[in-house]
């Protein structure tokens, strides 16, 4: 448990090729940020050497999709103190669907 302000040993730890952490958000710093950054604390991070992606947490959805679990940041990796750039919207998987009538 760290205290309020602090990052979790190693989540600021940069990745090396090869490797992959994911983690909840506990703290705004940790989110990617950007101009259509949407994440959240609480939400999920996935994350490698090159990208990184957040993930919505079980709650209701901003914009299109209610649902929870869809893609809601993504970015390249960047320098310490280098500013995110997220510019995807929202991303959710769908399963298809097709209806058919009775008649």
């Amino acid at each position: 448990m760290c205290e309020p302000g602090q990052t979790p040993a190693g989540l600021a730890a940069p990745l090396a090729a090869g490797q992959v952490r994911a983690s909840r958000i506990t703290e705004a710093a940790q989110l990617i940020g950007g101009e259509s950054a949407e994440g959240r604390v609480g939400d999920y991070k996935l994350e490698n050497a090159r990208v990184r992606f957040v993930f919505q947490a079980m709650r209701n959805g901003d914009n299109y999709i209610a649902a929870s679990g869809g893609v809601r940041d993504a970015d390249l990796q960047r320098a310490a103190g280098e500013p995110g750039h997220d510019v995807l919207d929202e991303q959710h998987p769908t399963a298809r669907r097709r209806t058919t009538s009775a008649s």
